[in-house]
């Protein structure tokens, strides 16, 4: 216990592992090149681009969900303007009054959001528009000979 009671720890803790601030060193980057990427396993599946589709259809679930939802919005706000014509109690008025304003602010939200997840998609499947000419680079800059495999020893 009378080694925790002197012990002070200087939180700047570069100083407590380094000695200066040179001894840190940054690492750079490795820009891997065209015939690097090219020789990679699997290149030319890549180039299908899965990960777009996916994304695509995860787009496409999100628009259907908001068509849903707008449904949804319309049948209940036609619903609460039968309602308010048979009502007749002020506070009851402004309460549904308030709820139709909501579901309104709701409809216009659905619609931007749609519209907005359909324009995402279509840009992001113009990315696929570039697949040919892509794979026409790769099978150009891949390397003929295979290369040496290590022997286990």
């Amino acid at each position: 216990m009378s080694l925790l009671n002197s012990y002070r720890h200087n939180w700047k803790s570069r100083n407590n592992h380094f000695i200066r601030y040179t001894d840190i060193k940054v690492k750079d980057e490795k820009i891997s090149t065209l015939s690097e990427i090219a020789n990679q396993k699997h290149a030319l599946q890549k180039l299908n681009g899965w990960k777009i589709y996916h994304l695509g259809s995860q787009m496409e679930d999100m628009v259907n969900s908001e068509t849903e939802f707008f449904d949804m919005y319309i049948s209940l706000l036609s619903f609460l303007e039968r309602k308010q014509v048979k009502t007749e109690s002020n506070e009851l008025d402004k309460g549904i009054n308030r709820l139709k304003e909501r579901i309104k602010a709701n409809l216009q939200r659905s619609r931007v959001v749609k519209d907005q997840m359909l324009e995402a998609k279509s840009q992001v499947m113009k990315l696929c528009d570039h697949k040919t000419h892509v794979s026409d680079i790769i099978t150009k800059r891949v390397t003929k000979r295979s290369l040496k495999k290590r022997e286990r020893v």
